[in-house]
């Protein structure tokens, strides 16, 4: 009975072992929205700021805050994600018809669930950390 108790405590390091592992690729995952957000965040501003031409990055890149803010919320629900990303993605099927503001904030917040959407699924198809 006590060989069983050993190989009961070694499955709970192991256990133990997998959740540390999962909460580490959970808080990377976190990090790269949280990066990303303060990124798009930086260059919305320097836009702004830039004025003119600078406009359309300014529309781009500040449509990407509300986005993120919804990844970091739903980082486990991949399936979320997927959704706002296709739902953005068959409102660009009219991209003709739209003002190059609506088309710059849509393109970004496309590259937000797209990117977040990437990250998830395939962690290791762009190696940052």
């Amino acid at each position: 009975m006590l060989y069983d108790i050993n190989k009961f405590m070694k499955f709970l390091k192991l256990i133990e072992a997998f959740k540390d592992t999962v909460t580490s690729a959970e808080k990377l995952f976190i990090k790269f929205i949280e990066k990303r957000k303060q990124g798009a965040a930086k260059t919305a501003a320097a836009s702004k700021k830039k004025g003119g031409y600078a406009l359309p990055s300014f529309y781009h890149f500040n449509a990407k805050a509300r986005p993120y803010a919804e990844c970091e919320k739903h980082y486990d629900d991949v399936k979320y994600v997927e959704k706002k990303a296709e739902e953005i993605y068959k409102g660009l099927k009219d991209w003709r018809k739209m003002s190059q503001k609506k088309f710059q904030e849509e393109t970004g917040k496309l590259e937000v669930y797209g990117e977040v959407y990437i990250r998830k699924t395939k962690p290791n198809s762009l190696k940052i950390d």
